[in-house]
C-alpha cells in the first residue's frame, strides 16, 4: 500500500559519466553520488556559457548546493565494498566541495538541507557573501534524484502524494503533489551599482532585488505551514529589495498543490499583496514539474522568469 503511487517526473540515465572529464577514475566514480555527479555536470556546462563574457573571474567563487535525502548512501552498500571512496561519494557536504575543489574555487562552499527551501536558501546565502565581499560570484545549484523508494513510501503514507499523478496547484481536486527529478544552476555576480542600472548591455538575464529567509516557528503540525511567518518573510524580502507591493505582478508560488499548504499560502499573499490594483498572476512550477523538493526553489525561480515578459528586465 505505501507504493501504491506510482507517478514521478523523471530524469532519463542519470548515472551516465564520463569520469575522465571531471579528473576522477573509473573507481571513485562508481561510488560517487550521481547528484554529486550532476552537480559537476552543470557547473562545467554553465562555466562553458559564462566564460564566453568577463564573468569567470579568479578563484574567489562561492558554490552552494540545496540537496537533500541522501538515497546513495544506502543504494552503495548493496552493491558495493567499502572503499576509501565510500565516505566522500556518499556525503552531502562533498556535493559542493567537489566542484571547489575541481575549479580551484576558493569562495564559500556549502552544501544546505533546509528541504523544500534548500537551494532558495543556498541563493539567499551566495547573495549575503557576495555583499559581505567573502566571494565575488557565486554558483548556486539545486540537485534531486529518487533513487530509493524508501521516502515515496514515506510521503504517500503520510498523505502527502497524489494517486492520480497531477500537481493540481490552486485547483480544488488539488490532493497532494507528484515527486520529481532535477538538477538546476544559476550563476550570480556581484554587479555595482552602475552595471545593475545598465544591465542589459553587459547581457545580464535578471538580478537578484532581494532575499530574505525565516522559519514558521510553532505551526499545527511540524511540517504545517504558518500563514504570518509567510508574510513576514514576504514584507522582509520586499524591504530588502526596497520594491513597493504596487510594483509586484508576478508570484511563483510554492505551491504544493495540498490542500492545507495552497490556502495557506495564497493566505499570506492575499495579506501582503490584496491592496494592490490590477491583475497578480500566481504560477507554480511544480504543476509542470512536480515537487523537486531540494531543488525546487531556483527551479521556481527559472520557471518564472522563462513565465516573464523576457523583453522587460525582470527582478528575480
Amino acid at each position: 500500500d505505501d507504493l501504491s503511487v506510482r507517478f514521478g517526473a523523471f530524469i532519463e540515465n542519470p548515472f551516465m559519466f564520463d569520469p575522465k572529464v571531471f579528473g576522477a577514475s573509473v573507481a571513485e566514480a562508481v561510488l560517487m553520488d550521481p547528484q554529486q555527479r550532476m552537480v559537476l555536470e552543470m557547473m562545467e556546462e554553465t562555466i562553458s556559457q559564462v566564460k564566453a563574457g568577463d564573468m569567470w573571474r579568479g578563484p574567489e567563487v562561492g558554490v552552494f548546493v540545496g540537496i537533500s535525502t541522501p538515497d546513495f548512501a544506502d543504494l552503495a552498500k548493496t552493491y558495493s565494498d567499502i572503499s576509501t571512496y565510500s565516505a566522500t561519494g556518499s556525503a552531502l557536504s562533498v556535493a559542493a566541495g567537489r566542484p571547489s575543489f575541481l575549479y580551484s574555487l576558493t569562495g564559500p562552499a556549502v552544501s544546505i538541507d533546509t528541504a523544500c527551501s534548500s537551494s532558495l536558501v543556498g541563493m539567499h546565502m551566495a547573495s549575503l557573501s557576495m555583499v559581505s565581499n567573502s566571494c565575488h560570484a557565486s554558483m548556486i545549484s539545486g540537485i534531486k534524484l529518487i533513487l530509493t523508494p524508501d521516502t515515496s513510501a514515506m510521503f504517500n503514507r503520510a498523505g502527502m502524494l497524489t494517486a492520480d499523478g497531477r500537481c493540481k496547484t490552486l485547483d480544488d481536486k488539488a490532493n497532494g503533489y507528484v515527486r520529481g527529478e532535477a538538477g538546476v544552476a544559476l550563476y550570480l555576480e556581484a554587479l555595482s551599482g552602475t552595471l545593475v542600472s545598465d544591465g542589459t548591455s553587459i547581457g545580464i538575464e535578471a538580478f537578484v532585488a532581494g532575499t530574505a529567509v525565516n522559519q514558521d516557528g510553532k505551526s499545527s503540525a511540524l511540517t504545517a505551514p504558518n500563514g504570518p511567518a509567510q508574510q513576514v518573510v514576504m514584507r522582509q524580502a520586499l524591504a530588502d529589495a526596497a520594491i513597493v507591493v504596487s510594483a509586484i505582478s508576478f508570484i511563483q508560488m510554492h505551491g504544493t498543490g495540498t490542500p492545507l499548504g495552497d490556502p495557506i499560502e495564497v493566505g499570506a499573499i492575499t495579506a501582503v499583496h490584496g491592496s494592490r490594483k490590477g491583475t497578480m498572476s500566481l504560477v507554480a512550477g511544480k504543476t509542470a514539474f512536480g515537487h523537486t523538493e531540494p531543488a525546487a526553489g531556483v527551479l521556481g525561480v527559472l520557471h518564472g522568469y522563462t513565465a516573464c515578459n523576457k523583453s522587460v528586465q525582470q527582478p528575480i
